[in-house]
């Protein structure tokens, strides 16, 4: 798990989700991906959205095979990244609130939230870190790829 995750500067809420996840430093496989998808637009400016980026380690451990699969596939490439966003805001305490819940991502899979006390999991990642806040949503960092 990556231990590096800084994205609870106070003010910055005014930043998009994009710049957050970007200015963050550990999710570089997250961002290259958002551009070689060109979907960084998706998570700038539009919203209400609630992301699932995965950690660079996260990434990492899927295998060299698969993240070069993913990145000479763009089809496949988009519904990945796809998969980690949903229209709309969800904060944790929502979900850790209702126990579980599905929700809709935008490359129209169901992703299923459970909660295990206050530890959240997506489709069995593992949220490392929720609610963290920009201008356009809610981010909650996840220890896995949501595979689409």
């Amino acid at each position: 798990m990556d231990t590096a995750i800084d994205l609870q500067t106070a003010g910055e809420s005014r930043t998009d989700a994009a710049a957050r996840i970007a200015s963050a430093g550990t999710f570089r496989s997250f961002v290259r991906a958002l551009k070689a998808a060109d979907l960084v637009n998706l998570v700038e400016g539009r919203g209400p959205l609630t992301v699932f980026p995965f950690t660079d380690a996260a990434f990492e451990s899927i295998g060299g095979d698969t993240v070069r699969g993913f990145f000479t596939d763009t089809t496949r490439l988009v519904s990945l990244l796809r998969s980690h966003i949903v229209s709309g805001v969800v904060t944790s305490a929502e979900l850790v609130a209702a126990g579980s819940a599905r929700l809709t991502a935008l490359s129209g899979r169901v992703l299923r939230v459970t909660t295990r006390g206050a530890d959240l999991f997506v489709n069995g990642a593992r949220g490392v870190r929720p609610d963290v806040h920009a201008a356009n949503g809610v981010i909650h960092i996840v220890d896995a790829l949501v595979m689409p």
